[in-house]
């Protein structure tokens, strides 16, 4: 008998915890939350499939190369007698 009081008390404690007012037990529905996690959320799928793009292309074209197909060789750029040009 008293398993069933205790099941019926645990039974309304939660009805009344959970009622249109509240996501879960605590926090309490608010529309800027809402706003929030969706920005959240889209930001993530946004900055993920951006990664996935940037690895795909590196992954598919490689290293950068020059103008003949060779791979660009950053140490000849750091020697003094490089002619550095603007255009």
């Amino acid at each position: 008998m008293e398993t069933a009081k205790n099941k019926s008390f645990w039974k309304a404690f939660i009805k009344k915890r959970l009622q249109k007012d509240y996501w879960v037990i605590i926090v309490k529905r608010r529309p800027w939350l809402k706003k929030l996690f969706v920005f959240l959320g889209s930001l993530a799928i946004a900055l993920t499939v951006i990664a996935i793009g940037l690895f795909g292309y590196m992954y598919f074209y490689g290293n950068l190369k020059d103008s003949r197909g060779q791979p660009i060789d950053w140490d000849k750029i750091k020697n003094n007698d490089f002619k550095k040009t603007t255009h």
